[in-house]
């Protein structure tokens, strides 16, 4: 009898063992010890609009887990708040932001013990205006080095000409000159300056009209 029960035993165990070699040999290997490993999403997004990220796992998960998401500042943006990661998934796990306010902030994705993070910048909503406001690529430019950086006001419509009227939502963080001139069918070149870390919103206005983008200014010593 007791060796009746030892035979069960293993043969339980056995197939327990085959079950768990199965688990990570046929189609895509899966793995109880899946780890979040990094979020994407991409680096700006305009006020009002939805654009997709995503949480990464190093492999595909085993079980059903669940990445929480959050926004460090949700008045600037929102994410979603959480996703769930159903067994043998993809490893890149997709989810929702929106841009609510012009700013910069950090999302944080969560799962298990790991935690990964990602940086974005919120643009004003795109207004129409017939020309458009360029800055430095990226909109993240340095301080602390007394480099001033070039922007300029071009012709994305109708050309325009005569003064176009600058401002800074945060003079503290990003400076610029109060006016830039531009010529029919041309652009209007400026310089800005940073001078603190943080956000702020650049702003050009002519005939009625506005454009604006947000910048990141980040130390770099000097």
């Amino acid at each position: 009898m007791l060796n009746d029960i030892s035979s069960a035993r293993r043969l339980v165990l056995m197939g327990s063992a085959l079950a768990a070699i199965a688990l990570v040999s046929t189609g895509a290997a899966v793995y109880a010890n899946a780890v979040l490993t990094s979020v994407t999403v991409a680096r700006s997004v305009n006020v009002g609009s939805t654009i997709m990220g995503s949480a990464r796992f190093n492999n595909a998960s085993a079980g059903v887990r669940v990445v929480t998401l959050t926004s460090a500042n949700p008045a600037i943006l929102w994410v979603q708040a959480s996703v769930p990661v159903q067994p043998g998934s993809v490893q890149s796990i997709p989810f929702a932001v929106r841009g609510v306010s012009p700013g910069c902030t950090t999302i944080k994705a969560t799962e298990g013990g790991s935690s990964s993070y990602a940086y974005l910048i919120v643009h004003p909503a795109s207004t129409g205006a017939s020309f458009g406001l360029n800055v430095p690529v990226g909109s993240v430019v340095w301080y602390g080095s007394g480099v001033a950086h070039n922007a300029s006001v071009t012709n994305a419509g109708t050309p325009l000409s005569g003064v176009v009227n600058l401002s800074s939502s945060n003079p503290a963080i990003i400076k610029v000159p109060p006016t830039a001139s531009i010529v029919k069918g041309g652009s209007a070149p400026f310089r800005f300056t940073a001078v603190a870390d943080g956000c702020a919103t650049i702003t050009a206005r002519i005939g009625g009209q506005s454009a604006s983008k947000t910048v990141q200014s980040v130390f770099i010593g000097g």
